[in-house]
């Protein structure tokens, strides 16, 4: 037999009904008027007169607001709302880096990493790094990502052009909208 506690589960949305222990709360009606505040029997009360959920939606409020209204619609609008923030949630790009004396099958193998990037639609950052008297030749970090450009298809969009800051030579893919 395990000695170990089991951690309570958080609640899979917001308690209601005889799930709310509180002797007053702040009412809203299913239309959104404020009744202000009356004792959890009454508020019960009406919400079995509307044949609805009395739904907790502020338990840190003093007192606790609670609303009349159909709890599966209530989780359902918010299940909603978080599936279209998660699908707007902006994403990091992937980062490759590179050096400019790469192997041709090398950057093959990067430029299909980079395919695949794009085909889920992710933003693709490359770095290509310059050291000792590279430096000196940054062509060779610009013909580097000019080959990446002719290597992919014609599926992607430059979203920050070839740049250079210090010994470092960058550009931005995303994919084509």
């Amino acid at each position: 037999m395990s000695t170990q506690k089991r951690k309570p589960q958080k609640p899979r949305g917001p308690r209601c009904n005889e799930q709310i222990h509180y002797k007053e709360v702040r009412l809203i009606d299913q239309d959104g008027t404020q009744l202000g505040v009356v004792s959890i029997q009454e508020a019960m009360g009406k919400a079995d007169q509307a044949n609805l959920d009395l739904i907790e939606v502020a338990p840190e409020a003093k007192p606790p607001v609670c609303k009349i209204g159909n709890l599966s619609k209530i989780m359902y609008q918010k299940e909603r709302a978080e599936k279209a923030a998660k699908k707007h949630r902006q994403r990091d790009p992937h980062q490759l880096r590179l050096r400019p004396n790469i192997a041709e099958h090398d950057l093959q193998t990067k430029i299909r990493a980079t395919e695949k990037f794009l085909a889920k639609g992710d933003q693709v950052y490359f770095v290509v790094t310059m050291r000792g008297r590279m430096q000196n030749t940054p062509a060779l970090g610009r013909k580097v990502l000019e080959r990446i450009q002719e290597g992919l298809e014609d599926n992607f969009q430059i979203i920050k052009p070839v740049s250079q800051s210090g010994n470092q030579i960058s550009m931005t893919l995303g994919p084509k909208k």
